[in-house]
């Protein structure tokens, strides 16, 4: 690639990645292998350079942007800090987006439609023919996911915290290298960094995960039909509220734990 420097820069950069004629100004004290430059008005060959985001220093820099991470964030930036949070995915991680704010709704939904189709005589409802639609309990459950990630999102502006997407990766105690979607990599210095990546499902050994029939809590989630019956493994709190969502709508629900 070619850039060319309006301003002066600093760079670090590999010396097998320079054409000759380009001469470092320091070698690094370590080994050598890694030299800074400081250029003005000069093509670079071979090197891939975003004169904004080689390096930014934070004084918290927070991985994940679930509930732990965006309040460690906010909370850094209230006390005055510089402070930038990662996240891979979608701001307010998966308890936002996949798991505890859309199974909210979903089980608000399933106790209506318990309560209209086991208790509404006790109720003082009386109809033929109760048609219980769960495309649209999936529907208003992700439009109230969408409002509070959205809602995060502002958290973040209002309080001045730079939001970087992409994967994290420690390159030394106090530098983490974020990749993005499209490949492209940023490196972030800070004094402070808060891992707060949450968990991923389990999956059994020798069992493939087809998102049909066979599916974790994600692919379950995100389904807008129902099954007819499911053997739910595990009854902590994921288990028995999908058990109880399904089990309003009527499926035949089988725990195991």
């Amino acid at each position: 690639n070619e850039f060319r420097a309006t301003r002066y820069h600093s760079l670090i950069v590999r010396p097998d990645s320079l054409p000759s004629d380009i001469i470092p100004t320091a070698h690094s004290k370590d080994d050598g292998e890694i030299m800074a430059l400081e250029i003005k008005d000069k093509p670079i060959y071979g090197v891939q350079f975003h004169p904004e985001s080689i390096m930014s220093e934070y004084d918290v820099l927070v991985i994940g942007a679930g509930p732990a991470g965006y309040v460690a964030a906010i909370r850094a930036a209230q006390l005055d800090q510089k402070v930038a949070i990662v996240e891979k995915e979608s701001l307010g991680g998966v308890c936002l987006n996949i798991g505890c704010i859309p199974s909210k709704s979903l089980l608000r939904n399933a106790d209506i439609a318990h309560t209209l189709r086991e208790r509404g005589e006790e109720f003082g409802f009386s109809f033929d023919n109760l048609k219980l639609d769960y495309g649209t309990a999936f529907k208003r459950s992700r439009q109230v996911s969408d409002r509070l990630v959205k809602g995060v999102g502002f958290l973040m502006k209002k309080n001045k915290i730079d939001v970087h997407m992409g994967t994290a990766k420690f390159t030394a105690k106090d530098t983490v290298e974020v990749t993005d979607a499209d490949g492209k990599t940023e490196t972030h210095k800070a004094e402070n960094i808060i891992v707060a990546t949450g968990a991923h499902p389990f999956v059994i050994p020798g069992v493939e995960v087809d998102g049909e029939q066979v599916m974790t809590y994600i692919e379950a989630i995100m389904q807008d039909r129902l099954p007819k019956s499911v053997v739910i493994i595990g009854a902590g709190a994921i288990g028995v509220e999908f058990a109880t969502i399904w089990n309003g709508y009527g499926v035949d629900v089988t725990i195991v734990e």
